[in-house]
């Protein structure tokens, strides 16, 4: 039988501004939403036909991106399929001036269990390190009603897409939902990238992420800076340092940020190229 969902509309807007107004001033944020590339490795209207795709599409009051056409999100499962190893997702951003950030993440086997088996890092230019849980049946959940978890705690986490209809799990209710995580505190630092640490596996939780946008202070510089993204296959356990170094004919390596605690799986690190000459990278165990 073919994949049928009820069609919701969505207002679609290229630019979006959300502002505070005092007394006598007025603070107006905009929402930059941050590309997968060549990291979505799924479509989401695979799912459920009728989930939302294009540029500039309003959720709850926020702009994401969900590209038409092809693949649009990234699915732990499918970069690991039938394995319980951990997967790793790092997106480079490289923005000042980041108040929070919101996501569209869901499922697959949700966790019901004690414990998390999910987080996002933020990491900072300056080598700093936010890491938040991501719990099953409260800032996450299945993306259908008939798997696992079924429950969200507002206002971190809201429902965004909410669709009656029938797609790959046959009858019943199919959802995007929305999390939000305020980096204030940072506000006045550059957001070097977000990681995406999945530990789940195979029919005990797998997250998708089907969008990102950045809530930005009103009048700071949004242009994306060039970066460097360096990956490796870390282990559990270890301990990693970052090193650069402007040439391979010394022996004279510079320490890259803090050392990193290592995770079974694939890590990665984002250095900015903007106004730096050539580097070399390499990865030690201090």
């Amino acid at each position: 039988m073919k994949a049928s969902c009820i069609k919701l509309r969505f207002s679609t807007y290229i630019v979006f501004a959300l502002c505070l107004f005092a007394t006598h001033s007025a603070q107006c944020d905009t929402y930059l939403p941050v590309s997968l590339g060549t990291n979505a490795n799924a479509r989401l209207q695979d799912l459920c036909p009728a989930y939302p795709e294009g540029a500039g599409l309003t959720l709850a009051g926020v702009i994401f991106d969900i590209p038409p056409g092809g693949l649009n999100y990234f699915a732990a499962d499918f970069a690991a399929p039938s394995t319980a190893l951990p997967v790793t997702l790092t997106i480079p951003v490289n923005r000042a001036g980041v108040r929070g950030v919101h996501t569209l993440i869901n499922t697959f086997w949700g966790d019901i269990q004690d414990g998390t088996l999910a987080e996002l890092r933020f990491t900072y230019t300056d080598a700093s390190v936010v890491t938040v849980a991501l719990d099953g049946n409260a800032h996450i959940r299945d993306f259908h009603q008939d798997i696992y978890t079924n429950t969200i705690q507002g206002p971190t986490t809201v429902n965004v897409v909410n669709l009656d209809g029938d797609g790959i799990v046959g009858p019943g209710n199919y959802r995007l939902d929305k999390q939000f995580f305020s980096l204030q505190q940072h506000v006045n630092k550059t957001l070097q990238s977000i990681t995406l640490v999945d530990n789940g596996g195979d029919h005990v939780q797998r997250l998708f992420l089907a969008g990102i946008s950045l809530q930005i202070v009103s009048g700071v510089a949004t242009t994306i800076e060039p970066a460097v993204i360096i990956s490796w296959d870390g282990v559990a356990g270890q301990t990693y340092q970052m090193q650069e170094t402007v040439s391979l004919e010394t022996s004279e390596w510079n320490n890259l940020g803090s050392p990193i605690n290592g995770i079974n799986g694939k890590m990665s690190f984002a250095d900015s190229t903007t106004g730096r000459p050539r580097r070399f990278y390499r990865v030690i165990n201090p």
